[in-house]
């Protein structure tokens, strides 16, 4: 596992432009996919680019464990105990959550973010914050009690492929 994301952070930092395209891509497709109810959907940013709960201080902060408890029920209160939740036990960093409120618009609004992002901080940077984003989307999506063996995130990781290609090279895919 760790030799492809080395791999995939080498292709990033090789081929920036298609990373930003097929970060924005995978993303917003996993979100998409969530229930139209999804409280994840009620997501709005903050000054500092996170996105926050706007349902009031008795929800967790977005980007924890907590936060995808209204799905799961925790067995312990320490994530690294429970099955369900030692994925989630370092919390999501804060511009993760702002691209995944963000993603919820569709790819196409999700690429300047990730640009920013790249230019800002830097490829190293915007790969750990956008992989971040996709592994903690696609825990949601499997919160819903999809089976471990799911392949609908492998389809659409590549099918980006070729299709950030085609965006970086000016062919028009939708």
């Amino acid at each position: 596992r760790q030799r492809i994301e080395d791999d995939f952070r080498d292709a990033a930092r090789s081929e920036p432009d298609w990373w930003t395209v097929y970060v924005a891509g995978v993303l917003a497709d996993i979100v998409q996919t969530l229930p139209v109810d999804d409280a994840w959907r009620t997501l709005v940013l903050d000054d500092d680019g996170a996105a926050d709960w706007p349902l009031g201080d008795d929800f967790p902060t977005f980007g924890t464990w907590e936060s995808v408890t209204d799905v799961i029920e925790p067995t312990s209160d320490a994530p690294r105990l429970d099955p369900s939740f030692v994925a989630l036990e370092v919390p999501v960093p804060p511009r993760s959550t702002g691209l995944i409120q963000v993603a919820f618009q569709g790819w196409q609004a999700l690429v300047g973010p990730v640009r920013q992002l790249v230019l800002q901080d830097g490829i190293d940077e915007a790969f750990d914050v956008g992989t971040a984003a996709i592994r903690f989307a696609q825990h949601r999506r499997r919160s819903y009690g999809l089976p471990a063996d799911d392949i609908w995130a492998v389809v659409s990781g590549f099918t980006w492929a070729w299709r950030a290609r085609w965006v970086v090279v000016g062919r028009q895919i939708d």
